[in-house]
């Protein structure tokens, strides 16, 4: 497994490329960030949503990091992020 994050440190938008070759994952992205949200009955921690990002993950072969909400927190006050 790799870990990894990034952030915008400087004070202008930031754009950047993710390319993922050999794997639909522009499905996952329009899944996540489009399809299952609050408005289509998919609020944050519903059981709906949850299952269904259970189904994306094993497709797409992503796991979740080991305490991954406690080093985002922690990533999170080292450089006082918001």
């Amino acid at each position: 497994m790799i870990e990894h994050t990034f952030w915008n440190a400087g004070d202008k938008p930031l754009l950047f490329y993710d390319m993922y070759f050999n794997q639909p994952f522009d499905e996952y992205l329009e899944r996540v960030f489009h399809q299952l949200t609050a408005e289509n009955g998919y609020a944050n921690g519903s059981e709906a949503k949850n299952n269904e990002m259970r189904v994306l993950r094993e497709k797409f072969s992503l796991m979740d990091a080991p305490n991954a909400v406690a080093k985002r927190l922690e990533i999170i006050k080292k450089y006082n992020l918001k």
